[in-house]
């Protein structure tokens, strides 16, 4: 912990009021580590998640169990959020907590080891779940890059962590198909060497992580005392005249006083509940078919070298819009970017529907639709990311704690999706016409994804009229329309609150307006 107990000055990292033109060295070197960090995160799990179908049937595993695999290792990122990860990165910081899961993961890769030289299918699944834990706080890194640059670099710090994944778009997977056989021409031990270079990715993201000045807890709690009292100043003047409310000035202070500070408040909040649902069917469009085609092509025709470089592309075509999306996001708004996420999750399908077929020399369409895939994922799953951090702008103390609610609950409900793959896709009575069947089920969850952007668009909606009512000096329908958005019974209001219900509107305008 030698570099967070760093004596080098730093500029407030998640300070609301904290601006830079530019980044200093220091953020730029720690945003460097952080992506090589997240990039061998990423090579670890694409190693695991790439090889997991082939992997299972390797130790006699049947094709409804191949996707358990996935689902597991989601299901372990999950549990991990939800029981672990607030606590250590609360108590002991960044590194540490970093470090913990890095241990996790390895433990995951020696059950897999062991489970594959005695052909035990079920060590096999269950190693899933650790080195699925391991990965879940290996994702945590996408917040902690916001930790380290300026308020205003926050949504680019966090796609530029994410096109980490370019890197391990080909190393996971080259690396895959470099050791098979290596370690034995059996069955049960052609993959042995891909946990071998998993544990190795591991041992790097452990050095990359030492090399980030986090902010310690300490420093992390002084700095939310600082916010607090700051805010609680801004509230107290604003109290002093409450027969004039006005117009909220723009700055971060006065637009989120009346911000929920309440843990339960925010987990029933609109601005908590949207992005974990726009997560969830994020993850799930995209993870379920990809759990799946290299199977589908497989009993196609095609061989493992050229489903293995669709899933390399697949990968590549998931972080490397990180390089525009954050830019995206912060001049067009997250609506904006989960509608993009649609359409491509909508032409993605359709391709898989309508042009993939059982003819082995035409790969394009694969290309093609995997492609899109990640793309919509990068879209939807970083426009989330970003929109889920303004739940708990009121409240910095609780920052660790809707953190891990949101991974807990989008790695859950998105495991529990994937598990179903199989079963679809054996339903479907495999090959292309499972792999279509899977793909109808896609639809329906597309549906889901309108569903979720046209409720954004609503309150979106409800907002600007909040705002223009709240510029007629009319509070009290700001409020009432409060009630029927949050969904709360609030009772003898005074004026005060009305007028901190303003100026939510009018925050909530600014970050949703597409």
């Amino acid at each position: 912990m030698a570099a967070e107990q760093s004596t080098q000055p730093q500029q407030p990292e998640n300070d609301v009021s904290g601006t830079q033109s530019t980044l200093t060295t220091r953020q730029k070197y720690d945003i460097a580590f952080l992506v090589l960090a997240f990039s061998c995160v990423v090579s670890a799990m694409t190693l695991v998640v790439g090889t997991g179908a082939v992997v299972v049937k390797s130790v006699g595993g049947d094709v409804t169990l191949t996707p358990f695999a996935l689902g597991l290792f989601f299901l372990g990122m999950s549990f991990v959020s939800v029981a672990f990860t607030p606590w250590v990165f609360k108590n002991y910081g960044r590194h540490i907590g970093f470090w913990c899961g890095i241990c996790m993961a390895n433990l995951g890769v020696l059950l897999s080891c062991i489970g594959l030289f005695y052909s035990s299918t079920v060590l096999v699944l269950v190693a899933n779940i650790f080195m699925g834990a391991g990965s879940g706080i290996g994702m945590y890194l996408r917040f902690a890059a916001m930790e380290v640059v300026p308020t205003n670099f926050q949504s680019k710090a966090m796609t530029w962590v994410l096109c980490g994944g370019c890197i391990a778009s080909f190393a996971g997977p080259e690396a895959a198909h470099a050791t098979v056989g290596k370690f034995g021409d059996e069955p049960n031990m052609q993959h042995f060497g891909v946990f071998v270079v998993a544990a190795c990715f591991h041992f790097a993201q452990a050095l990359f992580v030492y090399m980030v000045h986090f902010p310690s807890p300490i420093e992390e709690q002084i700095k939310q005392n600082r916010i607090q009292s700051e805010m609680e100043k801004r509230q107290q003047e604003q109290g002093r005249d409450v027969e004039r409310l006005p117009v909220p000035n723009g700055t971060e202070e006065l637009r989120i006083s009346s911000a929920p500070k309440e843990l339960r408040l925010i987990l029933k909040s609109p601005e908590f509940i949207l992005p974990v649902c726009l997560s969830i069917l994020t993850w799930a469009i995209m993870a379920m078919p990809m759990s799946i085609f290299r199977l589908a092509m497989g009993e196609v025709g095609f061989s493992s070298r050229a489903s293995l470089t669709v899933i390399e592309f697949h990968f590549l075509s998931m972080y490397s819009p990180g390089f525009f999306s954050g830019t995206f996001i912060k001049t067009q708004g997250v609506i904006k970017a989960a509608g993009v996420a649609l359409v491509m999750f909508l032409g993605a399908t359709l391709v898989h529907v309508l042009f993939t077929n059982d003819n082995k020399d035409d790969i394009v369409a694969w290309y093609v639709g995997l492609m899109l895939l990640g793309v919509g994922w990068n879209f939807g799953f970083s426009s989330a990311s970003m929109w889920v951090t303004r739940s708990y702008r009121a409240a910095p103390e609780l920052k660790a704690k809707v953190q891990a609610a949101n991974e807990g609950v989008v790695f859950f409900f998105s495991g529990l999706l994937i598990f179903s793959t199989g079963y679809i896709y054996s339903l479907g009575g495999s090959g292309i016409v499972g792999w279509h069947t899977l793909n109808f089920v896609i639809f329906a969850l597309i549906g889901a994804f309108v569903v979720v952007v046209t409720a954004a668009v609503v309150m979106m909606r409800d907002e600007k009229t909040a705002v223009q009512h709240s510029e007629l000096g009319t509070p009290t329908t700001v409020a009432s329309q409060s009630q029927l958005r949050e969904g709360h019974e609030i009772h003898n209001m005074n004026a005060v609150h009305e007028m901190h219900q303003v100026h939510d509107r009018h925050e909530m305008h600014e970050i949703l307006e597409a």
